[in-house]
């Protein structure tokens, strides 16, 4: 998932790993993450115009190893436990009806003349 840090920091884009998410709010338009600006701050700067190149990947590796959720190519991190993927679809669901919703309200508001 890229983050641009344009509200924080110019002109700089990371990416981070959507298993990091904690709450997708549709209406606010923003996704919360479990870790710290500091974090995301520090980061490898992301590159759109240049393919993510192993080096790069050693980076985000480096930088990411000790964050929950980190699946890197150093298969040694354990998987995750059942609960943890009952969990992990469960918000998806969630997820998943969250969109529908507001998916349904965009639909709602242009059939009323309501548009941005």
């Amino acid at each position: 998932m890229v983050v641009a840090t344009a509200n924080w920091w110019p002109g700089k884009s990371v990416l981070i790993s959507p298993a990091w998410a904690t709450r997708i709010s549709w209406l606010d338009r923003k996704v919360y993450v479990g870790m710290t600006r500091e974090a995301i701050r520090t980061s490898p700067e992301w590159n759109p115009t240049q393919q993510v190149a192993a080096a790069y990947e050693q980076e985000l590796y480096r930088h990411y190893a000790g964050l929950p959720g980190w699946v890197g190519r150093d298969r040694s991190l354990e998987p995750t436990t059942q609960s943890e993927d009952t969990t992990n679809a469960r918000v998806a669901r969630t997820e998943q009806r969250q969109v529908r919703e507001a998916d349904a309200a965009v639909v709602t508001d242009a059939r009323q003349g309501r548009l941005p």
